[in-house]
């Protein structure tokens, strides 16, 4: 009796430390197995501007998506974010950049790293970089306004040249004196972008630009075009009769209350041809 209480309380004894071992590989197993809460690298796209496409400034060719892949480019990001107290950067660096693949464009990176290297006359160029750009923002603004309460609201043809003109005006209210050339020749671009089908841009047989709203009717056009023709034939008549008489009374009439200064008109001799002689004549006689 006795060997067998023996016997039965060894096998208990087993079969208890079976079942920790089990319990114990068990949760060794399921730490193991815990799934991770994120991804074990960087979506690819620019931890700086979160595009996955990105143009060059002032081209239309898109800007390559680099790979991180030395550690002195991790260093230099973690140690601008630190300066900048750039709280979402510095969740992106906690991790080893490297490892996680991250991927950014070389603008975005020269960018947000460059200011750990800003000097007394860089930090002035920025600043005037930044003041151009306000600038350029303001006087497209007071552009596309003209057009839109001034050029829709009275249909008419424009040349591209007047509205040059208004926009480097606003450039000057800002006090840009200097406007960049690229932004004068990148304007038909900018409008283009904006208005869309609603502006109609064409050229002379000079290459002079010219633009009309879309809701010019042919009518209105016509109407112009009559007007024109009317002011042009009646310019031409005057040339020959009452411009050359309405001008030199007028003439005659300042003269006389300089007696002197007709005198030695008066006094000159010449050869004068038919028109000049008409002039003359209704001048002095």
């Amino acid at each position: 009796m006795k060997k067998l209480l023996e016997t039965i309380t060894k096998e208990e004894d087993k079969a208890g430390e079976s079942e920790d071992s089990e319990v114990a590989t068990s949760l060794r197993l399921s730490s193991r197995q815990v799934p991770h809460s994120c991804s074990t690298v960087y979506d690819v796209k620019c931890i700086f501007c979160q595009k996955n496409t990105k143009f060059i400034r002032g081209q239309k060719t898109r800007e390559s998506l680099i790979q991180c892949r030395e550690l002195r480019a991790d260093s230099s990001i973690r140690n601008a974010a630190i300066k900048k107290m750039d709280g979402r950067m510095l969740a992106i660096v906690s991790r080893d950049l490297v490892a996680a693949e991250g991927h950014y464009y070389r603008s975005c990176y020269r960018s947000y790293t460059r200011q750990e290297k800003v000097t007394g006359s860089g930090r002035h160029a920025e600043d005037s970089a930044d003041e151009y750009e306000k600038a350029l923002s303001y006087s497209y603004d007071e552009l596309f306004m003209f057009i839109r309460n001034e050029l829709f609201a009275n249909p008419k043809i424009v040349a591209m040249s007047d509205l040059t003109s208004n926009f480097v005006t606003a450039m000057r209210t800002c006090g840009i004196d200097q406007v960049k050339e690229s932004s004068k020749k990148h304007l038909r671009r900018k409008l283009e972008s904006v208005f869309g089908q609603a502006l109609h841009i064409f050229s002379d047989e000079k290459g002079k630009l010219f633009l009309y709203p879309d809701n010019l009717s042919i009518t209105a056009l016509a109407q112009s075009n009559i007007a024109l023709t009317t002011e042009l034939q009646s310019l031409k008549s005057l040339t020959h009769n009452n411009a050359i008489t309405t001008a030199a009374l007028k003439i005659r009439a300042d003269l006389e209350q300089h007696s002197s200064m007709g005198d030695s008109l008066l006094s000159m001799n010449g050869n004068f041809l038919s028109t000049e002689q008409s002039f003359m004549t209704r001048l002095f006689m």
